[in-house]
């Protein structure tokens, strides 16, 4: 019995290594935008085939200009550091900012789209 959850144990660590390698080509900056989006749509055609519903995270970049359209591309988890962090005007305003650019996306989509952004999530760290 060991020897399986010892195994169990390995696997699963083998399964979340994989992770940030995927996260990393899902960079929204530096660099242009434009390249980023169609990244974001492949990996989420790629990974819905063999795991629906599975999160696709873009990490750099994310601001309330951009977060919509990361999100319109099929990312579902957004990382915004600097844009939370390094506001000006303060943590608790940047978020509101994003929030209400995302709420804003899901205003102007379809309802059938609407599901599939509602996984979508903003790191709040308060």
């Amino acid at each position: 019995m060991a020897g399986q959850e010892q195994h169990t144990r390995r696997r699963r660590r083998r399964d979340r290594a994989s992770i940030p390698r995927v996260r990393g080509h899902l960079r929204a900056s530096p660099g242009p935008l434009r390249a980023t989006l169609p990244k974001v749509g492949r990996v989420r055609e790629l990974i819905e085939r063999p795991k629906p519903g599975c999160d696709v995270e873009v990490d750099g970049g994310v601001d309330e200009t951009t977060a919509p359209r990361v999100v319109g591309a099929g990312a579902t988890v957004l990382v915004a550091g600097s844009a939370i962090v390094g506001a000006r005007d303060g943590t608790a305003t940047a978020r509101r900012r994003l929030r209400a650019a995302l709420n804003q996306l899901e205003d102007e989509t379809d309802p059938a789209e609407q599901s599939a952004r509602q996984r979508s999530q903003v790191c709040n760290s308060e």
